[in-house]
C-alpha cells in the first residue's frame, strides 16, 4: 500500500508540473506574439513619422514658389511660420 501511495504522489507531482509547464509555455507564446505586434506598430509608426516629415519639408518648399498656400500652411500648428514665408517677396 504504501508503494502505491508514493506512486501516486509522483504521478500527482508529474501531472502538476506538466500543467505548470504547458501554462508557461503558453504565456511565453502569447508574450512572444504581443512582442511582435508591438514591434511591427512601432515600424509603422516611424515609416508614418519619416513620410511626414518628408511631405512637410516638400509642401514648404512648395511654398516658396507658390505663396498661395502659404495660408493654409499656416494654420497647422506643427509648421511655424519661420519655415514658412508669410508673403512673397516684393519685386
Amino acid at each position: 500500500m504504501k508503494n502505491n501511495q508514493i506512486a501516486l504522489v509522483l504521478v500527482g507531482m508529474m501531472f502538476f508540473m506538466s500543467a505548470g509547464t504547458v501554462w508557461l509555455l503558453w504565456r511565453y507564446n502569447s508574450t512572444a506574439k504581443e512582442g511582435q505586434e508591438i514591434s511591427m506598430k512601432i515600424e509603422l509608426a516611424k515609416n508614418t513619422q519619416i513620410f511626414m516629415q518628408q511631405l512637410v519639408t516638400q509642401v514648404v518648399e512648395f511654398s516658396k514658389t507658390h505663396p498661395d498656400i502659404t495660408p493654409i500652411l499656416q494654420s497647422f500648428t506643427n509648421i511655424t511660420t519661420a519655415t514658412v514665408p508669410a508673403k512673397p517677396a516684393a519685386k
